[in-house]
């Protein structure tokens, strides 16, 4: 197949060229195995890869992934992530923030060597964070343009959704530098997000892909203690009145663990150790069953104060 190439140029002192190649697959046979090779006319083939084309409906039960804080100084998960993922038992995977510490290091040659270290447990999809910011996403050929730095795509009977908490945390992400300062970013991605929600609570497109996922960088909230750590909550699963939030643990990088405070009574589980989270459930040290008899919109009370 053909496809169509961009160019990002690095910023540092080698100024170095990266090419992003892109291409569509059409008519892909379901359940099927393909294998596929990249070339052009400067560089030899790439590496064998393989992928599997699956379903998008709700009659397919789809197995994700999903993790966070992942370098390469401490790789603790890797090598479990490439063998479950190499040996079918994930469909797609989920990096909801930090993709990499550093990634500008030694011309941006550091980040290159993290991006060919996961290229086996592809497809990895990922959002926007803060340690991005050595390439300036506030700059006036990124965030300030009207680029949508969110996104969203159905596996199985998934609807997911991936949108940038920076702009709300670092107001240079999002402010336009302008006399009376324009939210425009963040004012995008909202209008976005509800139009997107507006379409995936279509009956039609409910009865296909009845769960919808939203992932992002920054948590609503957490313990005092224990920012890099699992700890699991009772109680909220079955019928819950409220989105659900899961806040992935770290697989392994840089900043290591942090303690944790005292236990409270509506903490069901801790652990401490470098994780991940498989959606549809190596040793498995905890599990969750979320269930809900009915699916769409929630129903909200306002209250003025």
């Amino acid at each position: 197949t053909a496809g169509s190439r961009s160019i990002f140029q690095d910023s540092d002192s080698e100024k170095r060229r990266e090419y992003i190649h892109h291409t569509v697959l059409r008519d892909l046979i379901l359940d099927q195995k393909y294998s596929y090779h990249c070339s052009s006319e400067a560089y030899d083939w790439s590496p064998l890869f393989w992928f599997t084309a699956i379903w998008n409906n709700s009659n397919f039960i789809v197995c994700i992934a999903i993790y966070d804080d992942m370098d390469k100084d401490n790789v603790q998960s890797m090598v479990h992530l490439q063998e479950e993922t190499q040996s079918s038992q994930f469909d797609r995977s989920l990096h909801v923030r930090d993709t990499t510490y550093d990634i500008n290091d030694d011309n941006a040659c550091f980040g290159d060597e993290y991006i060919n270290s996961i290229q086996s447990i592809a497809a990895s999809m990922t959002c926007l964070e803060n340690h991005k910011n050595a390439y300036k996403p506030s700059s006036d050929d990124t965030y300030d343009s009207d680029a949508n730095h969110s996104y969203s795509f159905n596996v199985g009977s998934v609807h997911i959704i991936s949108f940038s908490t920076e702009s709300y945390c670092y107001l240079d992400y999002g402010l336009k530098a302008a006399p009376r300062g324009d939210l425009k970013q963040i004012i995008n991605q909202y209008k976005w997000i509800e139009e997107d929600l507006k379409k995936t609570n279509l009956p039609e497109n409910l009865a296909k892909q009845p769960w919808t996922i939203t992932m992002t960088h920054k948590i609503i909230y957490f313990c005092k203690f224990g920012f890099h750590v699992y700890n699991g909550t009772r109680g909220v699963y079955i019928d819950p009145n409220a989105p659900v939030h899961i806040v992935i643990e770290s697989v392994g990088c840089t900043e290591r663990h942090d303690p944790f405070g005292v236990s409270e009574p509506w903490i069901a589980f801790q652990n401490n150790d470098y994780v991940y989270t498989r959606m549809n459930g190596g040793k498995v040290i905890d599990s969750m069953w979320l269930l809900k008899s009915k699916h769409g919109p929630y129903f909200y009370f306002f209250f003025n104060f």
